[in-house]
C-alpha cells in the first residue's frame, strides 16, 4: 500500500486516519496531476463516509453518464466522494481532506434517521 510503502503506516480504516491521508497530499507524495490516485483517495474517503453514515456504494446514472456514489437508504440523497479531493486539488483548491470529510458528512447528517431511543 503506498501509504505504507512512501510514510511508514497504513491507511485507511478510521476517521483517524484522515490526517495520514492529508500527508500523502502535503508531503507531495500524491500530486494534483495524479487524477486516478486523487481519485482512489477519493474512495478511501467514501468508504469512512459510508462506515460512519450507513450510507451504500451505488452506480448513479443521469444523462452525463454513469459514476459511482453514496446513497442514503432508498432516498434521492447521494454523495460522490469518488471526486471530492480530485476535483479540488486539479482546481487548485487546497482544503483539507478533514473539511472536505466534514464538509461531506454535515450535507448528509440532516437527512439521516434518528439513532433508537434518542
Amino acid at each position: 500500500m503506498l501509504s505504507l510503502r512512501q510514510l511508514g503506516s497504513s491507511c485507511c480504516d478510521s476517521r483517524a486516519e484522515l490526517p495520514l491521508m492529508q500527508r500523502l497530499l502535503d508531503t507531495g507524495v500524491i500530486r494534483s496531476d495524479q487524477r486516478r490516485e486523487l481519485q482512489a483517495l477519493g474512495i478511501v474517503l467514501g468508504d469512512l463516509l459510508a462506515e460512519d453514515l450507513g450510507l451504500r456504494w451505488v452506480i448513479y446514472e443521469d444523462d452525463l453518464g454513469r459514476s459511482r456514489a453514496l446513497r442514503l437508504g432508498d432516498t434521492d440523497n447521494f454523495l460522490f466522494p469518488v471526486t471530492m479531493i480530485s476535483r479540488r486539488r486539479e482546481a487548485g483548491n487546497e482544503e483539507t481532506v478533514q473539511q472536505i470529510y466534514d464538509r461531506a458528512r454535515a450535507a448528509m447528517q440532516p437527512l439521516l434517521p434518528p439513532a433508537p431511543y434518542q
